[in-house]
């Protein structure tokens, strides 16, 4: 009788046991490649550097327990993948950087910390299709970023930055441009949550409200508060500038109109509360660098995800900018 009753339950602990494990938080690694030989090839190996960085990543991977450990299939990922999957005793598997929203939905399934090489333009969008996010490209000046992304297991996904030694010098405005952009990103869900609730565009009581709150916050910060507030109502111009374009679209029947929206109270007002939050601190420590010239050039030149609102990301920079002379 206790052998059919050991039977009878053993599926159900192995059942329960694999429930579990799949319930688990699950953490995905993605860097990009090292450093590569400038040789005017597509496909060119590391440098010295790239490969003292590579060997650098498999250290830090080393006591993560990586299931599984993917690349691109070139050079300078695989080479940059190879220390880690030695060490974790793991074959390279190859992904095609064409088909990120697939290949996104494939790591969520995985168990197991999963280590993924890509290139200045794929990691970031990797990681921000993972937690549902919009991230600009990585400069091609940078190689230190690890994103770590955690699935959790009540269906949620973060994401942190982590970073590879050595460190590589950072535009002193890339900070404050990423903070902007994911800003304006998220502006498509505001048109059309509005969109979908017959809401104006326009919120004069609330935008003011906001204004002070984010002025008194840029104030502890230390900024000026003249200078804080040209930089919320330059945000707030371009925010409701994205908003006007495609209410514009979908009135003409140029653009299909959305039929479903993340909830403004919910979902979209605190990540760009958080945003802002990021963009205050962001703008406070690069304060000093916006009278460089070069700094200033770097501010206005448009990311490549927002090309169609480049008008809009004029009135972003322009607040920032506050009309500081440069030299």
């Amino acid at each position: 009788m206790i052998s059919r009753i050991t039977r009878l339950i053993a599926p159900l602990l192995l059942a329960i046991t694999a429930t579990c494990a799949v319930a688990a938080d699950a953490t995905i690694y993605l860097v990009r490649h090292a450093e590569k030989v400038a040789d005017g090839t597509s496909d060119p190996a590391l440098t010295a550097e790239g490969e003292a960085r590579a060997a650098w990543i498999a250290d830090y991977m080393a006591d993560k327990g990586l299931k599984a450990v993917y690349s691109t299939n070139y050079k300078r990922t695989r080479d940059t993948a190879a220390p880690s999957s030695a060490t974790a005793g793991v074959e390279i598997q190859l992904y095609d950087p064409r088909k990120l929203q697939e290949f996104a939905e494939s790591l969520k399934s995985l168990e197991g910390p999963v280590l993924v090489v890509g290139h200045s333009n794929t990691t970031p969008i990797l990681a921000g299709l993972l937690v549902g996010e919009k991230y600009e490209e990585l400069d091609e000046s940078i190689y230190d970023h690890i994103y770590v992304v955690t699935l959790h297991d009540d269906g949620t996904a973060t994401v942190r930055i982590d970073h590879s030694e050595p460190r590589t010098a950072i535009d002193p405005a890339m900070g404050v441009r990423n903070a902007m952009a994911a800003r304006l990103a998220l502006m498509a869900d505001v048109a059309a949550y509005k969109w979908l609730h017959d809401l104006p565009i326009a919120d004069p009581a609330r935008e003011a409200e906001l204004t002070e709150k984010t002025v008194g916050r840029a104030m502890a910060e230390g900024l000026d508060a003249a200078y804080a507030r040209k930089l919320v109502e330059g945000q707030m111009m371009a925010a409701k500038t994205v908003q006007s374009r495609l209410f514009a679209a979908w009135k003409a029947g140029t653009v299909p109109v959305p039929v479903a929206a993340p909830d403004l109270a919910t979902s979209l007002r605190p990540k760009i509360s958080a945003l802002t939050a990021q963009l205050v601190v962001a703008v406070k420590d690069a304060d000093a660098a916006f009278a460089n010239c070069a700094v200033q050039q770097s501010l206005r030149q448009v990311p490549p995800t927002l090309t169609a609102d480049a008008y809009a990301w004029s009135f972003a920079a322009e607040g920032v900018i506050a009309g500081q002379a440069c030299n």
